[in-house]
């Protein structure tokens, strides 16, 4: 039997020490992992004892609340996908772990959060690029357009395509140093070549936003993905060489100050709770009052453009003629003979209709929210042209367009 060296002896009996040691918590670890547990089991206790919110007005959506159990949400799977969400979106103080990532992203020099570049002059821009699912709808939206002028020529009235940029395409100036927009514009470039294939010259606005947002002018929404009613007066302006109106001087209209701080859907997005609000400025045509806007949904109606209430929530882009909805008609009630425009749009049309509105009895279709026919409702009503105005995030994101080809 070999014998085992002093020194060998000596070190194993030190090893088996160690690893005694290691066995035993120090008391510092025991504390340690006792907090752990309570911070762990406090909150758990907390998801289910504190109110459940329903809505962010941070976030400005709908949170997940505790879901139904049943037999029906286990077998189809959707109660464990809902818990993930309820746990996610009831954990207790999540706008302040929410701020806290962000920082963190910013602390990186990512100068990103969400999808949100953090822009120069306190600009919030969305980074908005595509994948083929984007491109698709966009080839579809605009064959429905191609679609629905022929139906529309074939009646006599014409249809004028209009697409608003959004906010990466207009700040260039204020986006992060040395961003690659390329991504960004690789949409503009399938527009022009579907366009172009579907025999359409649609009006764009980016140009003139874009050279008016490099000099200062408020044309686009620092925490929100719209123009502002400035820059939709850029484009209102840009319009009637098309439509054949004279637009109204900029100077006759009168500024009106929202007294209200003004959070918007990237401010939404980009969970920066200290980023400073924008200021909401509506602009005024005289005798304001002598128009009648109508939610023919809900049979609600108010005199002029804006329906104030939407100014005490967060929303407040939504006074403008009362957010979205299916179909509003906006009235001059003392000039019934203004010729009729049919107005098929996103929420990017909402600031132009004050203007607008001086020059045409106006009816507002959101093929969002609204199912009937589009051909149907310009015959009825005797719509003199059809503008089609929507943003290219819109075309982009669905085949809401694509609902043109029902119902004619």
């Amino acid at each position: 039997m070999p014998r085992i060296h002093p020194a060998d002896e000596e070190a194993s009996f030190d090893l088996a020490i160690t690893e005694q040691k290691a066995k035993t918590l120090r008391p510092c670890d025991r504390v340690f992992l006792l907090l752990l547990a309570l911070l762990l089991l406090g909150f758990g206790i907390a998801i289910f004892v504190l109110p459940q919110e329903s809505f962010s007005e941070q976030e400005n959506r709908a949170l997940q609340t505790m879901p139904a159990l049943s037999r029906k949400t286990l077998t189809d799977n959707t109660f464990s996908t809902d818990i993930a969400d309820f746990y996610a979106d009831q954990f207790p103080a999540r706008s302040t772990f929410v701020g806290i990532k962000t920082l963190s992203e910013l602390s990186l020099l990512r100068m990103e959060n969400n999808g949100v570049l953090v822009g120069k002059n306190g600009y919030l821009v969305k980074r908005l690029e595509y994948g083929e699912d984007g491109y698709e709808n966009i080839r579809a939206n605009v064959d429905a357009v191609a679609d629905f002028r022929r139906v529309m020529a074939a009646r006599e009235i014409p249809v004028t395509l209009a697409i608003a940029p959004r906010g990466i395409d207009v700040l260039t100036a204020y986006l992060p140093d040395h961003y690659d927009t390329t991504r960004a514009e690789a949409a503009w470039e399938l527009t022009q070549d579907a366009t172009t294939e579907a025999g359409i010259s649609p009006v764009i606005f980016t140009e003139e936003l874009r050279r008016s947002a490099k000099v200062g002018t408020e044309v686009w929404f620092r925490t929100d993905h719209h123009w502002t009613p400035r820059g939709a007066y850029l484009a209102y302006f840009m319009l009637g060489k098309t439509l054949g109106y004279t637009p109204l001087p900029f100077d006759s209209l009168t500024a009106e100050t929202v007294d209200a701080p003004f959070y918007g859907t990237t401010y939404s997005s980009a969970g920066m709770a200290w980023a400073p609000a924008d200021v909401l400025t509506f602009y005024h045509a005289p005798n304001e009052e002598r128009f009648l806007c109508e939610i023919v949904d809900t049979g609600k109606s108010f005199r002029g453009f804006y329906d104030r209430s939407y100014l005490e929530g967060k929303d407040k882009y939504g006074a403008l003629i009362g957010g979205n909805n299916g179909h509003v008609r906006i009235t001059d009630t003392q000039d019934p003979d203004k010729p009729t425009l049919l107005l098929i749009k996103d929420s990017f049309a909402h600031a132009a209709v004050p203007y607008l509105a001086q020059h045409y009895q106006l009816e507002i279709l959101d093929l969002r929210y609204w199912r009937g026919s589009a051909v149907a409702l310009a015959e009825e009503t005797g719509a003199d042209h059809v503008l089609i105005l929507a943003g290219l995030d819109s075309l982009a994101s669905a085949k809401t367009l694509a609902l043109l080809r029902f119902g004619t």
